[in-house]
């Protein structure tokens, strides 16, 4: 559990850093220093005709927009025109705020120096004075105002904001600062722990009884499948009501490790919030968590709804065949598989549905994603060039019904039973318990031993100077008599196959005997067989070669 935890933050984590990579840059439209903090986020550059503005920023609040003309062609520094002169704005606010001017005595006003209109702020009693920025007739165009009425708005804001920005950063409200983080950081605490008891509390409700239902039923099927007479079609709907349950169970506790999640990344953005360095980050930071529980929630959701109505199909195509009981065995059988495969297929859309729409939510482009991959691309191409193989076959095998859960298969030089399905790859327990898994990838012929019927192909070579035609006939009463017998006769199909001499050699005579059987009954009624012929060989007085 703690695993998985793990890997849904670190996951998180790394799509919030991907999301919040200027694309611009790898798209060639972006100097290398808009990657930096401290130089203008992509998010606040935005075009318009030919005008490029952006939004002067203060402690993550917008105050106002900024303009310039579009520039074509290389420019005598990395950054445009707007960057450029938001920078020189920010980093002129940012300096007034280290100076230790007094509120009191604190102005901010227009002025006009060259024949252009200036915002000036400065403190007198502390000898401070600053040209914030020049206001042009491209920003009195851009917001449709008279430039002088529009300096005056904006030298009111930036009074309003400097005197609040300075308010925030005295000790005194340092203090207040840090006892919020901490409230916050103590909440996030408590509810987690309660979040935890409750995943605890659930996890419990299914792994105390219903995991023990769960296995009993799935013995009680096991062993109808393999008894004669047993309720095959009421133990398999019980089970798949468990399995339903263990699915609803599964969801409500991925659901409560996904508000966990979110739990922290608001806690965190509630922190970051707080101050006001950080309060743009904050910002950033609560969207993406709120967009991606939104989408997640959503995916897990659709997935689990389409797992109950895959099922739901699967229950309904058993009672079809129930007519046939041959034919309802074959369905139980593979339905773990078609399952397997049916919700693997859904959980990969809905995370590849997932992730488009966090992208296009994002606005993140996707020419830019290829082209920043780079040699990564084509890495992951490769690798997923297998990945698809296996998929594909693994597709063919599950829905052509090569094989399925329970059947005994040999698969190149691996022979056993198949314990577990997915589209990429089978799992075979073969000789001595050893447990093989073997990619789709890599399946070309496959040999099942248990699909439909199967088959005792049995030899036995006698003595040269033994009766061949009375041998003969021994063995073909033995088969006859064994499937007359009411232990036996329901595992044996057809009459007994005398196929006759097979070899002849120095040592003897090779007699072969075809005995057709239930699927996976051969062995035992092989050597069943054994023990009966070679008791009416003894009494028989044929010696075997």
């Amino acid at each position: 559990m703690a695993r998985e935890f793990f890997f849904w933050l670190l996951l998180v984590s790394l799509v919030f850093l991907l999301t919040q990579v200027d694309w611009a840059f790898f798209q060639g439209n972006q100097p290398a220093q808009a990657l930096v903090p401290g130089f203008v986020s992509k998010a606040t550059i935005e075009r318009q005709g030919n005008i490029e503005y952006g939004y002067v920023t203060l402690d993550g609040k917008q105050l106002f927009p900024v303009t310039a003309n579009v520039t074509s062609g290389n420019t005598t520094t990395d950054l445009s025109p707007v960057q450029a002169r938001i920078e020189s704005i920010e980093t002129t606010i940012y300096r007034l705020l280290k100076r230790d001017f007094s509120p009191q005595n604190f102005y901010v006003t227009v002025a006009s120096l060259d024949r252009q209109t200036v915002i000036l702020a400065g403190d007198p009693t502390k000898n401070i004075q600053e040209i914030i920025l020049t206001v042009t007739e491209l920003d009195s165009q851009f917001e449709g105002k008279p430039v002088s009425v529009l300096a005056k708005n904006w030298a009111w804001q930036l009074q309003q904001a400097l005197l609040q920005a300075r308010e925030d950063r005295r000790p005194e409200a340092r203090q207040h600062q840090i006892f919020q983080a901490a409230s916050i950081g103590i909440a996030s605490g408590i509810i987690s722990l309660a979040l935890y008891g409750v995943h605890r509390w659930i996890y419990s409700l299914f792994d105390r009884r219903k995991q023990q239902l769960l296995q009993s039923a799935e013995e009680q099927l096991s062993l109808d499948l393999a008894t004669p007479g047993g309720d095959i079609n009421q133990n398999f709907q019980r089970l798949q009501a468990l399995k339903q349950r263990q699915m609803l169970n599964l969801f409500l506790r991925r659901s409560l490790r996904l508000i966990q999640l979110v739990v922290w990344g608001v806690s965190l953005a509630g922190i970051l919030l707080t101050f006001p360095e950080t309060r743009s980050w904050g910002e950033t930071l609560i969207a993406f968590t709120l967009k991606l529980f939104i989408i997640i929630l959503s995916m897990l959701a659709a997935a689990n709804i389409s797992h109950f109505f895959v099922n739901q199909r699967l229950k309904s195509l058993v009672e079809e065949a129930s007519i046939k009981p041959d034919e309802m065995q074959r369905m139980i059988l593979r339905t773990p598989t078609l399952a397997s495969g049916l919700n693997e297929i859904l959980k990969f859309t809905a995370w590849c549905l997932a992730i488009a729409w966090l992208i296009n939510w994002e606005q993140v482009p996707i020419g830019a994603l290829w082209t920043g991959a780079g040699l990564l691309s084509v890495a992951l191409s490769l690798v997923f060039q297998n990945l698809l193989r296996d998929w594909l076959n693994g597709f063919l095998i599950i829905f052509g019904d090569y094989y399925a859960v329970g059947d005994v298969v040999k698969i190149a030089d691996t022979t056993g039973l198949v314990e577990a399905i997915s589209l990429r790859s089978t799992k075979i327990r073969g000789d001595g318990g050893s447990l093989t898994t073997i990619p789709h990838g890599q399946v070309t012929t496959i040999r099942n031993l248990t699909k439909d019927w199967s088959r005792v192909d049995f030899s036995v070579i006698i003595a040269r100077d033994a009766d061949l035609a009375y041998a003969m006939q021994v063995m073909k009463r033995v088969a006859e008599d064994m499937a007359s017998d009411p232990e036996w006769r329901l595992d044996i199909l057809e009459p007994v196959s005398l196929i006759g001499v097979e070899c002849l050699s120095a040592s003897g005579t090779q007699i072969s005997l075809w005995i057709k059987t239930k699927r996976s009954k051969q062995w035992t009624v092989e050597r069943a067989f054994r023990y009966r012929l070679k008791q009416a060989f003894e009494r028989e007085e044929i010696p075997i070669g």
